[in-house]
């Protein structure tokens, strides 16, 4: 297994590490939802075409492949060299959307911009690798925050910037923003002696299936409302076959390239149900009241707001995690991770429960956003948690990432799910124009689906282990002596 060796060059202080953490993960971040916030403005300027929704479907293909392998590549080679690259790469396919006019090279640009999507877990690697134990569980609260209230900020000014400059200007401010990163990253991380990678015992060519497989689920599930459920599942059913394939290669190999067995683990497995958990549920907060808040007001459901106004109300539900996120790290630092996930899943199980009950008052709607919100990130900072708790320190970036690559298709089939339930029931007036619009029975629906993966979720995360049978290397519990054994594996403190 590849080690580091000792660094050529010493950190220059924790908080300047904490700078680079945020700046990335503020990155991978604005992927997303600068696709998201340009989208109207895409429509209106590709009006000929059908295929603009590649834009969003190659972001997202990208960024489930990219998160595992460039994960797995940071442990091997360094995690300050695929953050670079990581970035390097997503800040030219910003640059190539926003100058090269077809839609082909907006797809392809965004395409490239799904590499974002693997700075996460890099990041968390990151963290676990240059600052001390007692303060990577507040490092991977504080990445939450960055990338909750990043989102906010970007939907805002990318709106912004998209209204004054077209979508070429949002664009070119994420360029902007990667190359902010990247000079942070090099003048502030110091670089890393690693031993050489035993890459030759990796099997590269069957272990990289994984990607068209997830690849070809991911288009499957997001192509269900184009091509229909026959056409879909005659392509997901392969796929999924190709998946179990591959898994049984990797299970066999003595230097997989993704290791299965680390993530078959009880407490890291559990961690990646309860974020299929929260990416089929609770995640979905952002679509649910974006809906909700600007559907007209004769529908007797909505609040007609404007997308700006939504915009500043997501914002300011955002802007909570800047402080849920890293009192869940503190917390797991001292409790434990299984702790702050426990109290964040009851949170979004009771705001989910009232927003299912009563959803036509807006101070409620928007209290219980905040009060959803404030869950979540207790929630999904302690499930990253989790899985560090659980993970050697060398192989922290893969197990991160293969809980991204679960997020990423549980929101994709979320999304799929929410749109058959708000579809189930409409309403509709020739006299406001030929709008079709969910009725407050669908919302009820909905929020009801949600509220019920929150109560899956809490009872996934009941049954981890209130303590680590075998705690790992680099994440010794703190009531350990100097030196103590378990189970013939050794720790100091502090290492």
């Amino acid at each position: 297994m590849n080690q580091l060796a000792p660094s050529t060059s010493k950190v220059r202080s924790v908080g300047s590490i904490f700078v680079v953490l945020i700046l990335v993960q503020a990155v991978s971040a604005s992927g997303l939802t600068t696709v998201y916030t340009t989208l109207t403005s895409l429509y209106k300027e590709y009006a000929g075409s059908h295929n603009v929704g590649w834009a969003v479907t190659s972001y997202l293909l990208f960024s489930a492949c990219g998160s595992a392998l460039c994960g797995r590549l940071g442990d091997l080679l360094g995690r300050r060299l695929m953050i670079l690259i990581a970035l390097a790469v997503s800040g030219s396919g910003a640059a190539i959307s926003a100058v090269v006019p077809s839609l082909v090279g907006l797809i392809a640009g965004c395409a490239m911009q799904g590499l974002a999507g693997s700075l996460t877990p890099l990041d968390i690697g990151l963290a676990r690798e240059l600052l001390p134990p007692r303060k990577v569980s507040l490092a991977v609260g504080i990445i939450s925050a960055a990338g909750i209230v990043g989102a906010g900020v970007t939907y805002l000014f990318a709106g912004w910037v998209t209204d004054h400059f077209a979508s070429h200007g949002a664009f070119l401010m994420k360029t902007s923003l990667a190359a902010v990163a990247m000079i942070a990253v090099v003048k502030l991380v110091p670089q890393q002696r690693h031993r050489p990678a035993n890459l030759e015992h990796i099997d590269f060519m069957r272990g990289i299936l994984f990607a068209p497989a997830i690849a070809g689920v991911l288009i499957g599930v997001d192509r269900i409302r184009v091509w229909g459920w026959l056409w879909a599942t005659g392509l997901i059913i392969p796929c999924l076959i190709l998946l179990s394939i591959w898994a049984r290669h990797q299970l066999r190999q003595a230097v997989p390239l993704i290791n299965i067995r680390l993530l078959l683990g009880r407490q890291v497995l559990l961690a990646n149900c309860a974020m299929a958990c929260m990416g089929l549920g609770c995640i979905q907060v952002g679509q649910m009241l974006s809906l909700l808040l600007q559907q007209p007001l004769w529908t007797h459901v909505g609040f007609g707001l404007t997308a700006t106004a939504a915009g500043w109300a997501f914002l300011a539900q955002a802007s909570t995690s800047a402080i849920a996120s890293p009192m869940s790290g503190r917390m797991a630092s001292r409790y434990g991770a299984r702790r702050a996930s426990l109290y964040g899943a009851i949170i979004v199980l009771g705001a989910w429960s009232i927003l299912t009950y009563e959803h036509t008052s807006f101070p409620l709607v928007i209290g219980t956003a905040v009060v959803n919100m404030i869950g979540l990130s207790f929630v999904f900072s302690a499930i990253y948690n989790l899985i560090v708790e659980a993970t050697p320190p060398e192989s922290t970036s893969e197990a991160t990432g293969m809980a991204s690559v679960v997020l990423a298709i549980s929101m994709a089939v979320a999304s799929q799910i929410l749109f058959k339930i708000l579809a189930s029931h409409t309403v509709s007036d020739p006299l406001h124009g030929v709008g079709i619009f969910p009725s407050n029975h669908a919302y009820t629906l909905a929020f009801a689906y949600i509220a019920a993966m929150c109560a899956i979720c809490f009872c996934v995360l009941l049954a981890i282990p209130t303590r680590l049978r075998a705690p790992l290397r680099g994440m010794a519990p703190p009531e350990l002596g100097p030196l103590q054994h378990t189970r013939g594996v050794s720790f100091r403190r502090g290492r």
